[in-house]
């Protein structure tokens, strides 16, 4: 079997290992816990149906689009109600599975879909927090065959002879409602950190049109700014470099010192670490460059949400061919990070077509930029600072959240710590 770094973070791999049976629980199979149900959707072309998908990462069920009858490819289709456990067969592998919530009664999935209920021996809360444990995603993987990670096949039938430890209902009981007041403080953490980020959106939207106290404006390409600003191209504000990978085929070029950093990690913060390190050796002998400390990066392309991201090095640190560098710029540092912030949207729409919209040096450098006198560039940034610091305390309480969860998933669910019923 491949090794576990081969695959992405979304794959728990390994054979599944049965923890010690704790006084008062018992071992039984997911056939025994759960029954596979379906219930067959006879489509009508002119009625209107939600479909469902189950998202990577245990991320749950959450809906797509309504389409008719008629507009549905797969006429194989089948009912889920509430408090049903989905798993995507092909993406189980990735941890695709999760509890239809009450808002999806009467979505409609395609047969790639096994439908689970649970029987009075397991509890459904219990489940679904038994599913974002290692032991059980390596149960799916254990249960999958196939080379390549996306087109593993799920034997079903060789899942539900998988054991899992159970703790009688009374303890279920008391391990879900521990875990779900955490996860009741994930999602509030959450809505604070969506919310400052509206108001922030909303605040530099206002600052990088107005600024602050100006009563005279001109018409400009990018519409009404203050008359002291002047809009400047970005490439005649800063040098605009990206970075390169090394030959994943010389082993002399990996393994090293100096931190490489790739899209993923760019998000809004600051990058201390990265996943993987090069060596000199492999600087000298690729398009990768060493960039210091402060610099701005961008994620040029990328799945989802990735491209168009920003963040800045918090050490010095190479990147993949996929970062854009933002080098000595003629502006403020944190001016120029906040106006590419507020040009997301419009970034992400001007990307040029591929097998998605990816952006480029070329196109970068033309994107017009208005720029204050240099005094108030720095006012301005500053007054977003203080909403940065707010999403950045609260990202830190929602890292010490889901630790504090991870742990407890591998505490209780295992009964290495018991909890008084």
């Amino acid at each position: 079997m491949a090794r576990s770094r081969q695959y992405p973070p979304s794959v728990k791999p390994g054979i599944p290992k049965l923890p010690p049976l704790p006084s008062g629980w018992r071992y039984a199979t997911f056939g025994e816990l759960t029954q596979v149900v379906k219930r067959r959707a006879e489509l009508d072309d002119a009625a209107t149906y939600q479909l469902v998908t189950a998202k990577r990462s245990r991320g749950g069920i959450v809906p797509r689009e309504r389409l008719t009858g008629r507009q549905i490819k797969t006429k194989t289709q089948f009912f889920c109600h509430a408090d049903d456990f989905l798993i995507s067969r092909r993406q189980i592998i990735h941890g695709a599975c999760g509890v239809v919530p009450r808002s999806l009664d009467g979505a409609v999935v395609s047969n790639e879909y096994t439908t689970l209920r649970v029987n009075g021996g397991l509890l459904l809360p219990y489940l679904e927090a038994l599913s974002h444990t290692t032991y059980f995603q390596r149960t799916c993987f254990h249960s999958s065959i196939g080379v390549d990670v996306e087109k593993m096949i799920f034997k079903l039938e060789d899942w539900l002879r998988c054991r899992v430890p159970i703790p009688p209902l009374p303890e279920q009981n008391r391990i879900a409602a521990i875990l779900s007041s955490v996860d009741e403080a994930i999602q509030a953490t959450l809505a604070v950190i969506e919310q400052t980020r509206r108001v922030k959106e909303g605040l530099l939207q206002d600052l990088l049109t107005r600024g602050i106290g100006h009563t005279r404006f001109k018409e400009t390409d990018i519409g009404k700014i203050p008359e002291s600003w002047e809009v400047r191209p970005l490439g005649s504000l800063c040098k605009i470099r990206s970075g390169g990978t090394p030959s994943r085929g010389n082993a002399a070029y990996w393994g090293g010192s100096i931190p490489w950093v790739k899209t993923g990690q760019v998000n809004y913060q600051v990058i201390n670490t990265a996943d993987e390190f090069i060596t000199q050796e492999g600087i000298e002998n690729s398009a990768a460059t060493v960039f210091p400390a402060g610099t701005i990066l961008m994620a040029m392309y990328g799945q989802g949400a990735t491209r168009g991201r920003v963040g800045f090095l918090g050490i010095p640190a190479a990147t993949n061919q996929a970062c854009a560098a933002f080098l000595d710029p003629k502006v403020d540092a944190s001016y120029l990070y906040q106006f590419l912030v507020a040009a997301y949207d419009a970034l992400r729409r001007m990307g040029r077509e591929g097998t998605q919209k990816n952006l480029s040096a070329a196109l970068l450098k033309d994107i017009p930029v208005p720029v204050p006198p240099r005094e108030e560039q720095e006012i301005l940034a500053s007054k977003v600072v203080v909403l940065d610091k707010s999403i950045l305390q609260n990202q830190e309480t929602l890292s010490r959240l889901r630790k504090a969860k991870d742990g407890l998933l591998q505490e209780l669910l295992t009964g290495k710590v018991r909890v008084p019923v």
